[in-house]
Formats: C-alpha cells, sequence, structure tokens
C-alpha cells in the first residue's frame, strides 16, 4: 500500500484485486477503501483516516468504528466510568474549559439539564450550596442581600438594579449617611451581633414606601443603629433632599 499525505490527510485509491494504489494530487481524484466490517467502497480519507497514526488508514470506516465503539462502552460501562473519572481528575482546567464552552454553546440546553439534576438530586445540591456558602460567606451574604432588595422593590413596584456593596463604597465612602461618623467595615452587618450598631448597612435614603428607588443614586452607606432609627423617615442625604421625592 503506498500513501500519499496533501492536506494532512493520506490520499489512496482502491484498485482491482484489493491493492490500494496513488492515483493524482487534486481533490476530483477517486479516492477510495472498502471497510472490512461493511465491505462498503467509501471515501478513504473521510472514513477511514487515522487521527492517531499519521499518513495511515484503519481497516474499518467511521460508521462501523461508532458502532462498535457504542458497543464496547455499553458492555463496559464501569470501566468507562472509571476511565473517565480518573481523565476529569487529571485534566480539572480542561474540563472545566469545555464544559464552560459547551454552556456558552447551548444555554437552553444547559439551564434545562441544570434543573433537572437539581430537582433529581435535592439533597446533592443543597450539600454544594452549603458548602460553597461556608467557603465564601461574603458572597453568599451579598446574595442573600441583593435578593432580599429585588423581592423588597418588586412588593413596593418601584425600579430596581444591580449594583454592590462595593460600588455603594466607591461612590459615596465609609461615613455614615445619617451621623456623618466612620462606618466600622469589619462589624457583622447581622442585626444583634457583636459591634453590628455601627457596622454597616445599605440605606435607602427616600424609602421604597415612600416612591424612591432601588437605584445607586437612592442609595447610601450607614451605621446599622442609624438605619433602623430611621425607619421609614425622610431625611436629607449627600446630594438627596425631601423635595427629591
Amino acid at each position: 500500500m503506498i500513501h500519499l499525505k496533501l492536506h494532512k490527510y493520506p490520499r489512496t485509491v482502491q484498485t482491482a484485486g484489493g491493492a490500494s494504489t496513488l492515483l493524482g494530487g487534486t481533490m476530483n481524484d477517486i479516492i477510495t477503501k472498502t471497510c472490512t466490517k461493511c465491505s462498503e467502497n467509501k471515501p478513504a480519507t473521510l472514513e477511514f483516516f487515522n487521527p492517531r497514526a499519521s499518513g495511515t488508514l484503519r481497516a474499518d470506516c467511521r460508521t462501523c468504528r461508532a458502532v462498535s465503539n457504542r458497543s464496547w462502552r455499553l458492555n463496559n460501562q464501569e470501566k468507562v466510568k472509571a476511565l473517565t473519572k480518573a481523565y476529569n481528575a487529571a485534566n480539572p482546567e480542561r474540563i472545566k474549559a469545555r464544559n464552560k464552552s459547551w454552556a456558552a454553546a447551548n444555554r437552553e440546553k444547559a439551564a434545562a439539564t441544570s434543573r433537572a439534576w437539581r430537582a433529581a438530586n435535592p439533597e446533592r445540591m443543597n450539600a454544594t450550596i452549603d458548602t460553597w456558602r461556608a467557603n465564601n460567606p461574603e458572597r453568599a451574604d451579598e446574595m442573600k442581600r441583593k435578593g432580599r432588595r429585588c423581592r423588597r422593590a418588586a412588593e413596593a413596584n418601584t425600579t430596581s438594579e444591580p449594583y454592590t456593596t462595593q460600588q455603594i463604597l466607591t461612590l459615596y465612602g465609609s461615613d455614615c449617611h445619617i451621623c456623618f461618623e466612620a462606618i466600622d467595615l469589619a462589624a457583622t452587618r447581622i442585626c444583634g451581633g457583636p459591634g453590628w450598631e455601627r457596622g454597616l448597612h445599605l440605606d435607602h435614603v427616600i424609602p421604597l414606601s415612600k416612591g424612591g428607588t432601588d437605584l445607586i443614586d437612592n442609595i447610601r452607606p450607614a451605621h446599622g443603629l442609624c438605619n433602623l432609627r430611621k425607619g421609614t423617615k425622610l431625611t436629607e442625604s449627600k446630594g438627596i433632599t425631601n423635595a427629591s421625592i
């Protein structure tokens, strides 16, 4: 058998008697090979190309090989799982990049798959969430507060936009907009915790119940105690007055 490699593919032709011989170098040449399993004559470089051994052809065609591979996987499921698990453990970054690429290209299918998995594995899902929250307490608290703000804005039928605590601190500093004293950013933000009175709260200067919005220009940093004392009362703040309503 003689092989010619053009454009990365070997190029051979089946002749009488089963021998393979070389033909010309254009894509219009008749390049075929007979499969040893299905006995069909098929394009050689498309159906028989061997990516693991450059310049050679496989004995069986791509279709027969796919059937054979599926059959082997069905008959060796435990071995396939072990091999897959070992490969994933050895190539975490590659698997992560592949999954991310697939999810980006198949958003609806990825979302449906995720929903189905969560519904079928509630205990594992809860354990995963608990582990993530334990490893990311600040992000977990931020997401919880964000959800609460969104619900309150929806209940008040007012305008809302996404923002983070860091955005508010960057824009307006770390002084309480009510008493103008410094906020203890290291103190807990949970009411009743140690030092919570001087900890950070994000206050709607014009309360949602008074027609205020959940937009960045209506949010200011405040002490926890100052925020609770203010409640739904209207107070003047930097850049915002009662006349702004």
